[in-house]
């Protein structure tokens, strides 16, 4: 095809990144969680300001605050996109770098939160919530017994219980407002007696109480009445100790009604200017047609960065580590160019280790699926390149997640750029929407439908032209060209299992295990067969006391049946990487068909990650137990080994 020379204007690379106006607004009281806040966190975050040119402004009370702004310390982050409001701990600086670094290009929407049955505290200007969760009863339950009926009673008790907070029918909060989630677990005991324990969770970790009851109430189940109403009362008692808790950095003040409103201008607070950017007239012929991911962009802003939508968009973070390939059609069209994108789960984060350490163990199993994955190609752009300009582009293909594969379109821009060498470089930007709850059995956080169902992900980052790509195919081709027949255990390889009751997550491995029997040939990992010896004397866990009772008589007994086998006949290919494997357990002499989902890397040595759900009944592990019923039936195993 005949090449063609443009006389074209394009951004420098520093043009692009212009330095621009951010700012963190911080307002602060004389009250305990202020002071905290300037003694343990204040520092190390103007440190932070100071690196990444952003102006740390301090306002106090004594200046007046926006309508919006409720509570001290309150944080905002502003630049020429927008103004976001932090909602989480001020001790979790991670967090609120993590904030930062989102907000910058996705700022985050004023919204409300439609709430039901839900007591409320108007103190100052502030509100303050606690969203209240009944479990099911539990124990020896009543003749005739309605647990629907059961729930809405208990509500009238709490309602009754509660002083300064009151039961509202239907409320409106805003992003703006605190919460307090208040849990109720009651249990009724075969002498009649009902148990009640309770737990609060902060709305900034949902899996982690800030109080939890060390002793249940207990009465009559014919008190019941007297007895949650009690519950409530020290409820309430500890979601106010809460606010002045200073472990977590959940505390906070309310803003009194007498301090003055003031708009954001007036306190010299208007969005900054958009910075201007500045242009280079250059020669260039039509771009190379291969180019592989190079670069974030040099503010640090996220390559990829997540949230859920309003009003639960403070839970968003980002994806710090990830390649893409893109192989143009034609140097002078997008149109047709195909793509390959893929990034690393365990770079997942949200800048709170405790929910990072959820995130990737139990929501999106990063462990056993390390990647997600998104193969595409440009089905909507312009028909010829205008360098002027961002190119509108909407791309179509397949997306990979925890073993499975669903179909996206995304939308977004590619622009031409120049580096620091007046090279040039692809800027691409570019969104989507995934339903995770809805595709990959991910629960969000408590909150409104769709917002709390669906992540809205952004991507940004540099591609840089290289001489070729090789697609992933290609790349576990060359991975698969020979027999792979290892059967000793290698470093790395590992075999761990997940069990839990009410009270105890136990997490353990097997030390010691090896291929017996296995063969992969060339490009045919379908037709996988393998047989895997696991050493029962080897399991292992962090309690020695349930070590010794898992290889008791109740569960494996291990001296009488001392190893336990697999055997793999074949598998089932998902996508170009994952599959599915129908095998043959063998656990204390019961032999069962199991279930084996893996994915294979493109590694060297070829990395094989996978899992297994076991029903420990069928092969008649603890059923001798008597306290069985409180175990997880389903056992979790999860495996790796390098093979080569």
């Amino acid at each position: 095809m005949k090449s063609f020379i443009f006389f074209i204007a394009v951004f420098l690379f520093g043009g692009v990144c212009a330095q621009e106006q951010q700012q963190l607004i911080v307002f602060l009281g004389d009250d305990v969680a202020s002071q905290h806040f300037v003694k343990t966190s204040l520092p190390s975050l103007q440190q932070y300001a100071d690196t990444n040119g952003i102006e740390l402004i301090r306002i106090p009370l004594s200046q007046g605050v926006p309508t919006e702004v409720k509570i001290v310390p309150s944080f905002y982050y502003q630049n020429y996109r927008g103004r976001s409001v932090y909602s989480g701990r001020y001790l979790t600086l991670d967090r609120l770098i993590n904030f930062m670094r989102t907000a910058k290009y996705s700022p985050r929407q004023s919204s409300v939160n439609p709430k039901e049955h839900i007591p409320l505290w108007n103190v100052g200007k502030a509100t303050v919530a606690t969203p209240i969760k009944i479990t099911e009863l539990k124990g020896k339950l009543p003749k005739r017994f309605d647990q629907s009926k059961f729930v809405e009673e208990v509500r009238g008790y709490i309602a009754e219980g509660l002083q300064d907070f009151k039961m509202q029918a239907r409320a409106t909060l805003a992003s703006t407002d605190r919460l307090f989630y208040t849990d109720y677990h009651p249990y009724l005991a075969e002498d009649g007696t009902l148990h009640i324990s309770t737990a609060i969770f902060s709305m900034f970790h949902c899996h982690e109480a800030v109080y939890q009851s060390e002793e249940s109430l207990v009465g009559k189940w014919e008190d019941r009445a007297a007895l949650f109403k009690q519950a409530a009362a020290l409820q309430e008692q500890k979601v106010k100790a809460q606010l002045v808790n200073l472990n977590y950095g959940d505390a906070f003040q309310a803003i009194k009604k007498s301090v003055p409103t003031r708009t954001w201008e007036q306190l010299g607070l208007a969005l900054p200017s958009r910075p201007q950017q500045k242009g280079l007239h250059f020669q260039l012929d039509k771009l190379p047609r291969y180019w592989l991911f190079d670069q974030g962009l040099p503010d640090g802003s996220p390559l990829v960065q997540f949230s859920f939508g309003a009003p639960v968009d403070h839970y968003a973070g980002e994806a710090r580590a990830m390649k893409m390939q893109l192989h143009l059609q034609d140097g002078n069209t997008l149109l047709g160019a195909k793509g390959h994108v893929v990034v690393k789960s365990s770079s997942v984060t949200m800048g709170d280790e405790g929910l990072d350490d959820y995130i990737l163990n139990e929501s999106i199993k990063a462990g056993i699926y390390p990647n997600a994955s998104y193969d595409f190609k440009i089905t909507k752009a312009p028909s010829s390149w205008d360098f002027l300009m961002p190119q509108l582009v909407t791309l179509e293909g397949q997306f990979r997640m925890m073993g499975k594969a669903v179909a996206l379109k995304a939308n977004g821009t590619i622009e031409v750029i120049l580096d620091e060498h007046s090279q040039p470089k692809l800027w691409v930007n570019g969104n989507f929407v995934l339903p995770i709850q809805e595709l990959f059995g991910i629960e969000g956080p408590d909150g409104p439908s769709p917002a709390a169902q669906q992540l809205n992900f952004q991507l940004n980052f540099l591609l840089k032209p290289t001489e070729k790509v090789n697609t992933l195919q290609e790349d576990l081709y060359k991975a698969r060209e020979k027999v792979i027949t290892q059967k000793e255990k290698a470093e790395g390889d590992y075999i761990q299992w997940f069990a839990s009751t009410k009270l105890y997550k136990a997490k353990g491995s097997f030390e010691h295990w090896s291929f017996d029997e296995i063969a992969l040939q060339a490009d045919a990992i379908a037709k996988v067969k393998a047989k895997i010896t696991i050493d029962i004397h080897s399991l292992s866990e962090r309690s020695k006391l349930l070590v010794k009772h898992l290889k008791g008589e109740h569960f494996f007994e291990a001296e009488k049946y001392p190893t336990a086998h697999v055997v793999i006949d074949g598998a089932e290919a998902l996508n170009d990487s994952s599959y599915s494997a129908k095998a043959e357990a063998t656990i204390k002499g019961i032999t069962a068909p199991i279930t084996l989902d893996f994915q294979v890397l493109p590694t060297q040595p070829l990395e094989i990650i996978g899992t297994a759900k076991i029903d420990r009944e069928r092969f008649g592990i603890g059923t001798t137990y008597k306290k069985a019923k409180s175990i997880s039936k389903i056992v979790t195993l999860k495996f790796r080994a390098f093979l080569q």
